[in-house]
């Protein structure tokens, strides 16, 4: 398989594919977006979506806002092509390219998101903190 990441453009045709995969009961049981989520994520300085793209068809995406040094993230995959190695490949290719301005990246994951959880630590994040029912997990760069 291949896994490719392109950003997402204001207008872009694949933004009613993305809208069905956020909300599908599965994502948003974890992550819930709001009415203008994809106007924000394409028109705020600092924030960047990627779409997954796996043998040229659309099969999630992933969220990021930059602070200073520190990127913070979330991906979502469509069911189907969940348990593939498809997450871990993409995000594998996102922190490949990151600028060494970014020194961290952090993620918020629900306690019960096993999935999640397994994913982060396989890559080498490590908790740093709990709020509520999210484990606050980081991966040093540098």
């Amino acid at each position: 398989m291949k896994t490719s990441l392109i950003i997402l453009a204001p207008h872009d045709c694949d933004l009613s594919e993305l809208a069905r995969i956020h909300n599908s009961a599965s994502v948003k049981k974890y992550i819930s977006i709001s009415d203008n989520y994809f106007d924000y994520v394409t028109n705020s300085k600092g924030v960047t979506y990627y779409k997954i793209i796996t043998d040229n068809k659309l099969i999630g995406g992933i969220h990021c806002e930059v602070d200073k040094e520190i990127m913070y993230l979330s991906i979502c995959v469509d069911e189907p092509y969940r348990r593939l190695g498809i997450a871990e490949t993409a995000l594998r290719q996102l922190f490949a390219n990151l600028t060494d301005d970014i020194t961290n990246v952090e993620v918020s994951i629900d306690k019960t998101n096993n999935p999640s959880l397994h994913l982060f630590q396989k890559l080498g994040f490590v908790p740093i903190s709990e709020e509520d029912d999210l484990i606050i997990y980081r991966l040093s760069l540098h």
